[in-house]
């Protein structure tokens, strides 16, 4: 049960075993989440985005011991990191849809220093470089929302 509840997390209730574009796929429960829940204060907001990032190291470390190495199947990282993308961001869906596009632009590209994340040990690594475009996301994503840019 313990090798089952790992893996189901780690791979994002089982989205990472998707045979093409695990991480676009593995972001999509993260963006549900953050629908579903966000609208009910920065409390829950904050709150969930440290627990998912909390929970992915932890999943994510033990996940390696069964998959390797930041393998495409782990996809925790991809939940956490859009959560922090959509911190304090406006509950509108062109908003979420804008972020995950951005947010899976920014994972695939990894821009400074977010690829040299990467290189923390364990789950630290395989989480820290999504958190790093998670924050990247949000910068974007609240200035799109500051200047009203395409809304």
């Amino acid at each position: 049960m313990k090798d089952f509840t790992i893996k189901a997390v780690a791979s994002g209730l089982g989205t990472g075993y998707a045979p093409i574009f695990p991480g676009t796929w593995g972001t999509l429960p993260g963006v549900l989440l953050a629908w579903l829940l966000f609208d009910w204060g920065w409390e829950v907001q904050v709150g969930l985005t440290l627990a998912a990032l909390v929970i992915g190291v932890w999943s994510a470390t033990r996940a390696e011991s069964y998959y390797g190495i930041d393998n495409k199947k782990i996809v925790i990282d991809e939940i956490g990191g859009i959560l922090v993308a959509y911190v304090l961001v406006p509950h509108v869906w062109q908003y979420y849809l804008i972020g995950f596009i951005i947010f899976r632009i920014l994972d695939i590209w990894k821009p400074y220093p977010a690829a040299n994340w990467e290189a923390f040990p364990g789950g630290w690594g395989t989480v820290a470089d999504d958190f790093a475009v998670g924050v990247y996301t949000n910068v974007l994503l609240q200035m799109i929302a500051l200047f009203g840019f395409w809304l």
